[in-house]
């Protein structure tokens, strides 16, 4: 007589675990008796009144992820599985398939009040320290937006104050040590770092014609340069988003700057800024420079009157289109002994992207990053414009 067993193996929680209020598992069947043809279905119910899902079958193999009851209530609760399975009965091999089922149970200590962890895993993360992946917790349950990879979300739990379980639907399922403060080493042996956010614009409850506040939404600015040669503006061009416009004027000129301070001086690290630019016909040099917090220079980018990207007037690459939105990204490997920076135009014609060692002055000023710098410099005429300027740590 054949008989059937239903199982749930890791990464599913441990018996008696405490689990939060949307829960991952796993499991296999074990067929004995018969000759097993296929695991036809299996459906698993998330305790009284929860959520009754039907898991995805990979051979014997299954997995899903479900919802208690809204009402649930702290404590015991029994997760079950009923599969079904197709066989051929042992010791009659020409007779026709034939079902059998069985229930598995996994119970489970339910906490329905947020696991306090021991870092935030709200936020941005940064994969090999580039950023790309984003946290968002609700009670016990994570979401995992991978879109910076064109991956789909993931979706987990929190399984205790130091471990998570995510499910990555184009891979598989993954546990995470938190390690503070600000790391989650994954079972596959990688690691995501938080990702600080040092400053970020923020130019849409500024008044049209006004100056930027000082104010931003990461971090404070200022502004360098004649009256009303730095202001906010919703642009002459189709954008859902204010921006910064930075007017040189005509010469001779006096320069016009943007000044986004950040939040700290780190020193040593990994650092991304990125913005969104705007260079019209007409306009001269418009620049963005690294620097520290009392303007000592470590690096700056041009982009020139032949629509070239320039480093530090030594090295060009790339180019950009001008009349057109593009994206300035760079991210900078800062160390005591030799920083470097990768920097990249994207976005509407313009492309490049070059690996730049930073010269000994600029080395020692970038131990001291802690602001951005946007201008147009002396004899510079023209304007161009700014938006989404971010830098993260």
């Amino acid at each position: 007589m054949a008989t059937l067993k239903v199982n749930f193996i890791s990464p599913s929680p441990a018996p008696n675990s405490t689990v939060g209020e949307k829960i991952s598992v796993w499991g296999n069947v074990a067929l004995t008796g018969g000759k097993f043809l296929k695991l036809a279905s299996v459906m698993v119910q998330f305790g009284s009144g929860g959520q009754s899902v039907k898991a995805i079958i990979d051979g014997v193999s299954w997995n899903c992820t479900g919802n208690v009851a809204p009402n649930a209530v702290n404590g015991p609760l029994q997760i079950s599985a009923f599969a079904t399975v197709s066989y051929i009965p042992q010791g009659f091999p020409s007779s026709e398939p034939e079902a059998i089922s069985a229930t598995g149970t996994l119970p489970v200590n339910l906490a329905t009040q947020p696991i306090a962890t021991v870092l935030n895993l709200n936020g941005k993360w940064a994969s090999g320290g580039i950023p790309g992946p984003a946290i968002a917790v609700s009670g016990n349950s994570i979401d995992v937006d991978m879109s910076a990879y064109n991956r789909p979300t993931a979706h987990g739990t929190i399984s205790d104050s130091s471990d998570i379980m995510v499910t990555f639907p184009d891979d598989k399922a993954y546990t995470g040590k938190l390690l503070p403060p600000s790391e989650i080493f994954w079972s596959n042996n990688s690691a995501w770092t938080k990702v600080n956010t040092l400053f970020s614009s923020s130019f849409d409850f500024t008044a049209n014609g006004a100056t930027p506040s000082p104010t931003q939404a990461v971090g404070t600015a200022s502004v360098q340069g004649a009256p009303n040669s730095v202001v906010v503006v919703q642009p002459p061009f189709t954008s859902t988003l204010k921006w910064v416009e930075i007017n040189g004027g005509q010469l001779p000129t006096n320069g016009a700057s943007f000044v986004g301070n950040l939040t700290a001086v780190n020193g040593p690290g990994v650092y991304t800024f990125s913005a969104s630019l705007f260079v019209p016909t007409g306009s001269s040099v418009c620049s963005i420079s690294f620097q520290s917090a009392q303007g000592d220079e470590a690096m700056h980018i041009d982009f020139t009157s032949d629509n070239k990207v320039r480093i530090d007037d030594l090295t060009e690459f790339g180019s950009f289109v001008r009349d057109k939105v593009f994206l300035v990204q760079a991210t900078l490997h800062i160390t005591a002994t030799q920083s470097t920076a990768v920097v990249t135009v994207s976005g509407n014609g313009a492309s490049g992207s070059l690996n730049y060692t930073l010269t000994p002055p600029g080395q020692r000023n970038s131990l001291m990053f802690g602001a951005i710098r946007v201008w147009k410099g002396f004899g510079d005429p023209g304007l161009f414009y700014a938006t989404s300027i971010v830098v993260t740590h």
